[in-house]
C-alpha cells in the first residue's frame, strides 16, 4: 500500500509494529523483485513488490512477512548472487540490536510464494 504526501510516494506505512528501520532490495534477474521492510518491534519483514504494479510503478504491494530470529533488527542486507550450495538463489542477512547477525537463505525466505534469481 502506499500513498502521495507532500508531493512524495509512500508506501509501507501501514500494518508496522512501531518503527521500521532498513531496507533491503532483492533484484530478481528479469527487472522485478522485493524490496524488505524491517518491522523492528514484531521481529518481521515485510516483503514488497519492488516493481509496483503495471501502469503505475509507485504502487508497491505487500506480498508477504516473515518472522525471524533477530531481535529488533537494526539493518538488512540481501543478495541474490549464487553463493555456494547452502544459498544458491541468494542470502539475506539481518542484524539484532546487540550486533548479532542471522543469516537466512532467500529460499527459504521466498517460499513457494516468491520469485528467485535466477527465475527458474
Amino acid at each position: 500500500m502506499f500513498h502521495k504526501s507532500q508531493g512524495k510516494f509512500l508506501f509501507g506505512t501501514e500494518g508496522f509494529a512501531e518503527d521500521h528501520e532498513g531496507i533491503s532490495i532483492y533484484k530478481v534477474n528479469d527487472g522485478t523483485g522485493y524490496i524488505l521492510v524491517s518491522d523492528q518491534q514484531a521481529n518481521e519483514f515485510h516483503i514488497f513488490k519492488r516493481e509496483g504494479e503495471p501502469g503505475d510503478p509507485h504502487n508497491h504491494q505487500l506480498v508477504k512477512v516473515v518472522s525471524v530470529s533477530c531481535n529488533e533488527s537494526d539493518g538488512s542486507e540481501v543478495t541474490s548472487a549464487v553463493l555456494n550450495e547452502t544459498f544458491p538463489v541468494g542470502l539475506f542477512v539481518a542484524m539484532s540490536d546487540n550486533r548479532t547477525f542471522q543469516y537466512y537463505s532467500w529460499a527459504d525466505i521466498a517460499g513457494e510464494e516468491l520469485d528467485v534469481s535466477p527465475i527458474k
